[in-house]
């Protein structure tokens, strides 16, 4: 991971990085940073930076993936939002992609919504 991180590197511009997380009040949590939750640095996989708006929310909460499509239907979309809203009222926190329906839903009712990016490999596949 560190031989991928440090390849990478180059390509990744991280002064602009900060600037966009600052321009929308983001925290930006490295595993480095006391902050960096522990259940997510004990992963295999962890993400080796984490952006943060507001607070990181509470391991001891329940929480649901929405897993959406790239060419959502209307209805699914509408589905989707609807579902978001419903699970963050009942207190459990919504993750899901950075751009998916459920998350609008959550941000109506005020709940904690969790943005997950895709990883792309060297063959540009999602994975």
């Amino acid at each position: 991971m560190a031989a991928s991180i440090a390849e990478n590197r180059r390509a990744v511009d991280v002064d602009r990085e900060l600037r966009l997380a600052d321009a929308v009040h983001a925290r930006v949590l490295t595993w480095f940073d006391g902050a960096y939750p522990e259940a997510r640095r004990d992963l295999s996989d962890a993400p080796p930076v984490i952006y943060v708006r507001r607070r990181w929310p509470s391991e001891a909460l329940s929480a649901v993936a929405v897993v959406g499509m790239r060419r959502a239907t209307r209805y699914g979309v509408g589905i989707a939002a609807v579902l978001g809203e419903s699970l963050s009222a009942a207190g459990v926190i919504v993750v899901s992609g950075v751009a998916g329906a459920a998350h609008a839903g959550v941000l109506r009712v005020g709940g904690i919504t969790v943005g997950m990016l895709g990883l792309r490999d060297r063959r540009g596949l999602s994975a």
